[in-house]
């Protein structure tokens, strides 16, 4: 009884963790973005050379309507079945579009992603966009 168990356990956990990919076909050529309030377009973007790993983070909001933006990212290594924090940065910028990259020297060999998160304030409101990067491993 004790070995099924574990054995169900385990699958489920495998299962909770394995990449699923899902396709929609449409007869209608069109695509689909989110929506976003106060903000146009983020990009998060993972770049690795030799052991060096640059991060990139990218906003534009909307011109006159966005005053401010705030970006978050965390470098994270993939450990098991989960990911670890590595380094984390943040920076505020008073404009309605900002980039934002930071490196981080001397890593070691694994599966590496950015974790973002814009914040997009207006004089009144805000909006949080969180997104997540290409996954490299080394």
């Amino acid at each position: 009884m004790l070995k099924k168990l574990c054995s169900i356990i385990i699958c489920f956990i495998v299962l909770l963790n394995s990449n699923l990919t899902c396709f929609c076909y449409t007869t209608e050529a069109t695509e689909i973005e989110p929506y976003y309030t106060y903000t146009n377009s983020v990009k998060t973007i993972l770049n690795i050379s030799d052991k060096t790993v640059t991060c990139s983070a990218k906003i534009t909001g909307i011109s006159g309507t966005t005053s401010k933006i705030t970006i978050t990212m965390t470098l994270e290594k993939k450990t098991l079945f989960w990911w670890t924090e590595i380094e984390s940065w943040t920076q505020t910028f008073n404009s309605y579009s900002a980039t934002f990259s930071k490196t981080y020297s001397g890593i070691s060999s694994g599966t590496y992603r950015v974790s973002a998160e814009y914040i997009a304030y207006t004089l009144s409101d805000s909006e949080i966009i969180s997104e997540i990067s290409n996954v490299i491993t080394v």
